[in-house]
C-alpha cells in the first residue's frame, strides 16, 4: 500500500472538507425568482397585512404587515407585484385598484428578482427576523416584497379548503363582536385558536343574492339584540379589515381586526365573485394579456414567429378567445405591465399578425401561468419583443382602445420604466 505523505493527507481532507460545504452553502443561498421560470409557491414567504396604498398603474403598493406586536404601530411596508403576480378579491381575479384600502390580504412574497431595478426598497435577507422595536416586533418588513400571490380572506380560505365557524355574538348598540375560528375542511389539517373581531352596522352581510344588515339578524332572532348569544358553528366566509380599537395606546386591543363583510352561504360569494370577474375581464380586453416571450424563430424583411406563455390568474373567457388562426396584436411591455408607446392607443406600435398555434399544458400549473402558450407571426417584429421580455396581447375580438398615461410609456426613461421606490419611506 502506497504511503500518503502527512502534508499531501491535510490537503486531501481540506479539499473534501471544502467540496462537502459546497453543497451546504448552496443550500443557504437566498432563493430569488429567476427569469423564464415560475416560482414555486412553496418557496415564499407568507404573511398578511392591511392594505394601507396603492400605487396601481406600477403594480405596488403598501401593506401593514401584521407582526408580534402592537398593530398599530406597525409602518406601511412596500411590495410589488411580480409581473405574473395575481390578485385575488371575492374569490375572483382582480387588480389592484380594485382592492379598497384596509382591507386585511395575504401576500406570499419572493426576493426581488433583480434588486438594481426593484420599484421598492431593496432589504437585508434575513429583515423578517429583526425586531423592530417601539413595540412593534418582528415579521413587519420582510425583504420577501415582490409578490406572486395577493388575496382576501375568503380567498385565502377559498383556495385552501379553509371555512370560519361561528362561536358567538355579542351586540352593544350598533356594534359588537364576534368570536370565530378558521377550520380547514380537510381532516389532520392545522388547528385554529378561536379569533375575537369587530363589526358594526356597516358589516355588510350576503344571504344568496341579497345584501342584509345586522339589524335584519336581529329581527329575525338569530342575533340578539344586545348581549351575548352563542352561534353553534355557523359555516361563514369573512372579509376582514382593520380599524382602530378604543383605548389609549397603553391599554386596549392592539391586534384585533374587524369584520367587513359576512357570506352566510356559497351562493352568496359566487355571486360576488361573478361580478368581479366580470370586471376584472373589462380590464384585460382594454389593456391586453399579459404574456413573456419563450423563444422567437425569425424570418426575412421583420417576419417573426414568436412562442409566448400566457400569465395565469385570469377569467377563463379570456383564455378562450386565443384559437388558431384568430388575427390580433402583440405588443412589448416593461416588468409593470405598462405598454410601449400609447399616444394613439396601444395598437398604434403594436405588431400585427396572428395566431398559428394555441398549446395547453398537462399536470399542474405552476402559479403565475396559464398554462397555454401561444404561437403568432408577425410581418413587423420590433426591439420589446424579445426572448425572456414581457408582452401584451390582443386577438382580434377584443377592442381596440385608449388607455390612461399612467399605463404606457412614451419617452422610455428609465423613470418611466422602473419607477424608483423614492416615494416609500427610508429605512
Amino acid at each position: 500500500m502506497t504511503r500518503i505523505q502527512p502534508g499531501i493527507r491535510f490537503a486531501v481532507l481540506t479539499l473534501g472538507a471544502a467540496l462537502l460545504t459546497v453543497p451546504s452553502y448552496a443550500e443557504e443561498k437566498p432563493f430569488r425568482p429567476e427569469a423564464g421560470k415560475f416560482p414555486p409557491l412553496d418557496k415564499a414567504h407568507a404573511y398578511r397585512g392591511e392594505l394601507i396604498f396603492v400605487d396601481h398603474a406600477n403594480r405596488r403598493g403598501s401593506l401593514r404587515v401584521e407582526g408580534t406586536g402592537k398593530f398599530y404601530r406597525n409602518d406601511p411596508h412596500p411590495f410589488a407585484l411580480l409581473p405574473y403576480g395575481i390578485v385575488r378579491y371575492h374569490d375572483a381575479p382582480a387588480d389592484l385598484r380594485d382592492v379598497p384600502l384596509g382591507t386585511v390580504l395575504h401576500a406570499h412574497g419572493f426576493l426581488p428578482p433583480d434588486p438594481k431595478i426593484s420599484s421598492v426598497p431593496v432589504l437585508p435577507t434575513n429583515n423578517k427576523g429583526k425586531d423592530a422595536g417601539h413595540y412593534r416586533g418582528t415579521g413587519i418588513f420582510p425583504a420577501e416584497n415582490h409578490v406572486l400571490l395577493l388575496e382576501d380572506e375568503p380567498s385565502h380560505c377559498r383556495r385552501n379548503g379553509l371555512i370560519w365557524k361561528l362561536m358567538e355574538v355579542e351586540i352593544k348598540g350598533n356594534e359588537g363582536s364576534i368570536l370565530a375560528r378558521r377550520e380547514s375542511q380537510k381532516k389532520d389539517e392545522k388547528k385554529y385558536e378561536p379569533e375575537k373581531m369587530t363589526f358594526d352596522a356597516a358589516t355588510r352581510i350576503w344571504r344568496g343574492r341579497e345584501s342584509i344588515r345586522v339589524s335584519d339578524l336581529i329581527d329575525e332572532k338569530m342575533w340578539p339584540s344586545s348581549g351575548k348569544k352563542e352561534i353553534n358553528d355557523q359555516t361563514v366566509l369573512l372579509g376582514i379589515t382593520w380599524k382602530p380599537a378604543p383605548g389609549d395606546g397603553l391599554s386596549g386591543a392592539f391586534t384585533r381586526f374587524h369584520v367587513s363583510d359576512i357570506w352566510l352561504d356559497d351562493k352568496s360569494i359566487e355571486h360576488a365573485a361573478y361580478f368581479q370577474t366580470e370586471k376584472h375581464n373589462a380590464l384585460i380586453r382594454s389593456r391586453w394579456m399579459p404574456a413573456w416571450v419563450d423563444k422567437i424563430n425569425y424570418g426575412k424583411f421583420g417576419r417573426a414567429t414568436v412562442t409566448a406563455t400566457l400569465f395565469g390568474g385570469m377569467g377563463s373567457t379570456l383564455y378562450d378567445d386565443f384559437k388558431k388562426d384568430v388575427g390580433g396584436q402583440i405588443n412589448g411591455a416593461e416588468n409593470t405591465l405598462k405598454h410601449t408607446a400609447g399616444h394613439y392607443g396601444p395598437g398604434h406600435m403594436a405588431s400585427g399578425g396572428k395566431i398559428l398555434r394555441v398549446k395547453k399544458a398537462s399536470g399542474k400549473i405552476p402559479l403565475g401561468s396559464s398554462g397555454i402558450q401561444i404561437q403568432f407571426e408577425t410581418d413587423l417584429i420590433i426591439e420589446g419583443i424579445r426572448p425572456g421580455r414581457i408582452i401584451r396581447v390582443r386577438p382580434n375580438s377584443w377592442p381596440k382602445m385608449q388607455i390612461p398615461r399612467e399605463e404606457y410609456l412614451f419617452n422610455n426613461s428609465p423613470k418611466d420604466r422602473f419607477p424608483t421606490p423614492a416615494i416609500f419611506p427610508k429605512y
